[in-house]
């Protein structure tokens, strides 16, 4: 045991643990957002899906059958916040949530930078494999399509907004724990 905690206690290599903890946190994220329909993309952020509801609170909402679609839209409807959909400003704030809290327990600005680059290629690397393994065990009879499309989710998804937020929240992060430190 005390041969783990001397291991754990190299800087190196709680660094390099975190940036897996965190890669795989960002495509834990963004394949929930993809599998919800709040990160599938049209062309750009500005589509995708809408706010995914469970049946018991959309119960709650005292929509009927006999409502017209309009009607029911507008109490669904939580409308964007800053010209964003609600579940993408989610997605971006969790994004910004993770980078801030890894790079806050990694307390190094060179390392923090170097995990914040392999964990954004590892979280992309794995929404990209999850997205592309029904091609793999069989179960789509056009794999090819499948991985066009796996590829043009994941760039969308992940590069204009996202990798500003996970560069600022890696900033914010260190500055954040030399403060508090």
């Amino acid at each position: 045991m005390r041969g783990i905690k001397g291991r754990l206690a190299d800087p190196r290599l709680s660094a390099a643990l975190t940036a897996v903890g965190w890669g795989v946190m960002n495509a834990a994220v963004t394949l929930i957002g993809i599998f919800q329909g709040v990160l599938v993309p049209v062309q750009t952020y500005a589509g995708g899906g809408g706010l995914v509801v469970s049946p018991p609170a959309f119960q709650s909402l005292n929509i009927l059958p006999s409502m017209s679609l309009g009607v029911a839209q507008d109490r669904l409807d939580i409308g964007p916040v800053l010209g964003i959909p609600f579940g993408q400003l989610i997605f971006f704030l969790e994004i910004l949530g993770i980078a801030v809290f890894a790079s806050f327990l990694i307390a190094d600005f060179q390392r923090s930078l170097l995990a914040f680059i392999f964990s954004y290629a590892l979280g992309a690397f794995l929404v990209f494999f999850a997205l592309i393994l029904p091609g793999f065990t069989g179960v789509v009879s056009f794999p090819d399509v499948l991985t066009q499309a796996a590829i043009f989710m994941t760039f969308v998804i992940f590069f204009p907004i996202p990798l500003f937020l996970g560069f600022g929240g890696s900033f914010l992060g260190v500055i954040l724990a030399e403060r508090f430190a």
